[in-house]
């Protein structure tokens, strides 16, 4: 088996492993995002604000919590699209990891419309945008490291 083939295989199955680890906090209804109380009794005031300029059908969704679990999904997503990064062409790697992570997110939407999970769709769309700008950041952090070690190396 070539180089190439055993880290395709080891990212690939690492990947595999913590995008299923993921979905199944996704679509666990009873999973709680830790410090979302601390973050509300901090900064509640701020989401007030912030609540009160959102569109209608988001009023109700922009708390503690809804913080909370969009920046623990953006960082979810980023280590997905991270992992996958180095399976893709170098070429357009990025993209590839856009939308590899973002066909993820869109399944775990799908997967907690199952469950009962009730959302909007424009809830929906934005849970996906997360996964897109997650899956843009962990390719981007890949070529970031790629480039590092590769002047190391010549060093």
């Amino acid at each position: 088996m070539s180089r190439r083939a055993k880290i395709t295989l080891v990212f690939a199955s690492l990947a595999a492993a913590v995008a299923a680890v993921f979905y199944a906090f996704a679509v666990d209804g009873d999973f709680y995002a830790p410090g979302a109380m601390a973050v509300h009794f901090t900064y509640g005031e701020y989401f007030d604000q912030l609540r009160a300029h959102a569109p209608h059908r988001l009023r109700h969704d922009i708390n503690a919590v809804f913080f909370v679990h969009k920046t623990y999904s953006i960082i979810a997503f980023a280590v997905v699209g991270f992992l996958i990064a180095p399976i893709v062409t170098p070429r357009r790697r990025i993209a590839w990891c856009m939308l590899a992570v973002g066909m993820f997110s869109t399944l775990i939407e799908i997967g907690q419309k199952l469950i009962g999970v009730r959302e909007s769709l424009l809830s929906n769309f934005f849970d996906i945008g997360c996964g897109i700008v997650g899956g843009a950041i962990g390719g981007a952090a890949w070529n970031l490291v790629r480039r590092a070690m590769r002047r190391a190396a010549k060093r």
